[in-house]
């Protein structure tokens, strides 16, 4: 490689290629122009790459850390993949037939359901994982008018 700093393809020898163990279960590396921090470790035989949220190597440690403990005792839990609301409101109006709630019951749910979604969708908001109070709010403001 030559000295030309500018050259786009050479790679930088700074921290972007360096990755540290940390702990028996977790490697950390920083990734991107901001050189954010990221963890590499192996979950239910899976490899998993999740972000630490910080550009900042002491605290990227620090997360890391904890992933390493709670790897190790088996505490560590990934987040749940976002349901979308439709597959939940599926998962919902079946409950209801199978409990034997009247027919009158779950065609009412559904629609209110359905009204919902359709609210949210519009709000940009088309998982569960999403909803929120403000957005609650803004729906019964919005079916009382």
């Amino acid at each position: 490689m030559s000295n030309n700093k500018f050259n786009k393809h050479e790679k930088d020898n700074t921290t972007q290629n360096h990755r540290f163990h940390i702990g028996d279960h977790v490697t950390i590396y920083p990734r991107g122009k901001k050189n954010t921090w990221y963890a590499d470790y192996h979950h239910d035989g899976r490899h998993c790459r999740t972000s630490l949220k910080t550009s900042n190597r002491k605290i990227a440690e620090q997360r890391a850390r904890e992933l390493d403990v709670g790897l190790h005792n088996g505490q560590f839990k990934q987040a749940a993949k976002p349901t979308a609301m439709v597959d939940a409101k599926e998962l919902f109006i079946a409950d209801l037939k199978a409990s034997g709630k009247a027919r009158k019951t779950i065609i009412k749910y559904q629609r209110e359901i359905e009204n919902f979604i359709a609210f949210a969708t519009r709000s940009g908001v088309t998982t569960l994982q999403r909803i929120s109070i403000p957005l609650f709010d803004r729906y019964r403001i919005h079916r009382n008018k």
